[in-house]
């Protein structure tokens, strides 16, 4: 069908090509100036949905921007000797550090092809917003707008007085110490150790907002500790502080830039330039050959989750299907994992870390990670033919946890009598009415030590160094990009892009021509069935997690199915 509507597609547009060669000569983007507005939610890379989706407003979702799609926009760009300059309106940003350097790069890759490129800022900003402007050559913000480059603060709240109250303890068995994911349920206040891994994070988000404000002229390392220090700017005073260049309305934009009067001064669109630039007369008959790329988003799970709206998720069904699709289709070249993902279910990590191995004996297997791929997400990446990571992804926390959830207080106090029949002594092990008794804690702690050692040798194995290397760097521990780096858990720094270009160079048989001619196609899979609704009691404890810390809620959630569970410590994504 794709085959043959290319071919009449194709036939009509020769048909009508007299009409539609002056129409789309008289439609080309004229303008040295080119507008160009990001939306709040910055993504790495756009995951295709039946397009029915897009109207259904469960399913619809913000809209978004990509860092493909700025990379798209960079290709043209660049070639294009009649585009001066860029301006780069950039809101309040609903995105994480990671996506924030990818879309950094792609306007520093404009500017260092001698591209001006001047950063609006029409609601002000803070640390994310600032970082990703100073990679332009002018800063400019509404007048009456403040920015706060605040520098980076952490959170993480403590729920165990509250589940106290509620009659709900959690019991729990990590490998190792610095297996902090279930803390804040066992713990009222902040361990040593979750304090030492949180503080290390702190430390390369706080060096990369102090070189970003460094890189602004007249700005040294004293003048960056001013500046946090001082913390709001408003006005006269962020121009003052070397932290923008103008004040200038948005209806001024235009003209600020070209210099031209109000009236004559025009910008064009970077949607219009782009689509201009991107038409094709004639579509190919034959689907190039691509370099897949399969996200692997959310808490990995065995089935989807069952929350309202959830978009795209890590279940085994969905993940297997895609990696066995890219694995068998000839046309695939290359596989890229895009992980971002706090982990979750072991079980589940193990097969998909399977279908991975799999996979890399047909072709190269490259992994991204974003903004956290840890746990259970660096163990499904473990045995890729390299690992590539932002400097500020969060990884690694290579260890296990089993939490068991226990109620007997809540059910007491709902009037809920338990009465239990066994027909042996840990019948029940998993039971929500009872504490564990010294026998099933024993059971437990076996099951995580087994475990733990899978995962160790696991990591070791894909790294291809001995379990002495590894087992230090492992524990539980949480690394930035730039430790990992340096323990040799990740294998370059760099966006999307960087490891696409990676798989790109391990794939072999194709000419130079046709390797340069790979781009990236996502692979999505198909989604498993979703499980049955919970008891209500168990639901009600769920939503309590979720509300307080949400991420502790699919956490819990995941202890429900009595699995052992690779989950990094919640929270530290909240660093800003």
């Amino acid at each position: 069908m794709r085959l043959l509507y290319r071919l009449f597609r194709n036939l009509l547009t020769l048909v009508f090509l007299p009409v539609v060669l002056p129409l789309i000569w008289l439609s080309r983007p004229k303008r040295p100036w080119i507008q160009l507005e990001l939306r709040p939610r910055l993504v790495e890379i756009e995951v295709p949905r039946p397009f029915f989706m897009g109207w259904l407003p469960q399913y619809a979702g913000p809209p978004t921007t990509s860092v493909q799609a700025l990379k798209l926009f960079a290709d043209r760009v660049v070639k294009d000797a009649r585009v001066e300059g860029i301006v780069v309106t950039v809101p309040p940003l609903k995105a994480g550090w990671a996506v924030v350097e990818s879309a950094r790069e792609q306007l520093q890759r404009l500017r260092d092809a001698g591209k001006e490129i001047v950063v609006f800022l029409p609601r002000g900003g803070g640390n994310l917003e600032l970082v990703l402007a100073t990679a332009a050559n002018r800063i400019t913000m509404a007048p009456p707008v403040t920015l706060g480059p605040l520098g980076i603060a952490a959170e993480k709240r403590y729920i165990k007085p509250l589940l106290d109250k509620v009659g709900i303890e959690v019991e729990v068995e990590a490998r190792r110490e610095y297996k902090t994911a279930a803390e804040p349920a066992v713990l009222d206040s902040m361990s040593d150790q979750q304090r030492e891994q949180l503080q290390a994070l702190m430390t390369t988000m706080h060096k990369r907002v102090s070189t970003a404000l460094a890189s602004r002229p007249g700005i040294d390392a004293e003048g960056v500790d001013a500046i946090l220090s001082q913390v709001l700017f408003t006005g006269q005073a962020a121009v003052d502080s070397g932290l923008v260049d103008a004040l200038v309305y948005e209806d001024e934009l235009a003209s600020h830039v070209t210099g031209l009067d109000a009236r004559k001064a025009k910008l064009d669109g970077a949607g219009r330039y782009l689509s201009w630039h991107d038409w094709r007369l004639f579509r190919p008959l034959r689907r190039p050959r691509y370099i897949a790329v399969i996200p692997v988003y959310g808490a990995i799970t065995v089935e989807p989750q069952r929350r309202p709206g959830r978009r795209a998720g890590a279940d085994l069904k969905r993940l297997t299907s895609a990696i066995r699709a890219a694995a068998k289709d000839r046309r695939a070249s290359a596989v890229v994992l895009h992980v971002n993902s706090p982990g979750g279910s072991a079980l589940a990590s193990d097969l998909i870390h399977r279908e991975v191995e799999a996979c890399r004996r047909h072709k190269p297997v490259v992994a991204f990670f974003g903004e956290v791929a840890a746990s259970g997400g660096y163990y499904v990446a473990a045995s890729a033919d390299a690992i590539v990571a932002q400097p500020t992804s969060i990884t690694g926390s290579i260890g296990v946890i089993m939490a068991k959830p226990m109620a007997a207080p809540l059910l007491e106090r709902l009037g809920i009598v338990t009465e239990t029949l066994r027909m042996s002594e840990n019948a029940d092990l998993f039971t929500i009415a009872r504490p564990l008794t010294a026998a099933g804690r024993q059971i437990l702690a076996r099951e995580a030590d087994r475990f733990y050692d899978t995962f160790v040798n696991v990591v070791a194995t894909g790294r291809g160094k001995g379990v002495d290397v590894i087992e230090p760097l492992a524990r539980g521990r949480v690394w930035s990009g730039v430790d990992a780096l340096t323990h040799e858990l990740v294998d370059q720094h760099g966006g999307l892009q960087a490891a696409v270009d990676e798989a790109r160079k391990r794939v072999k048989g194709l000419a130079p021509q046709a390797l340069d001619r790979l781009t990236a196609q996502v692979v999505a899979g198909r989604p498993g069935t979703p499980p049955p609704p919970v008891p209500p009691p168990v639901e009600a404890a769920m939503s309590l997690f979720r509300e307080a810390m949400p991420e502790a809620g699919d956490l819990f959630a995941l202890s429900l199915g009595n699995d052992r569970v690779l989950y990094y410590a919640a929270g530290l994504t909240t660093l800003r």
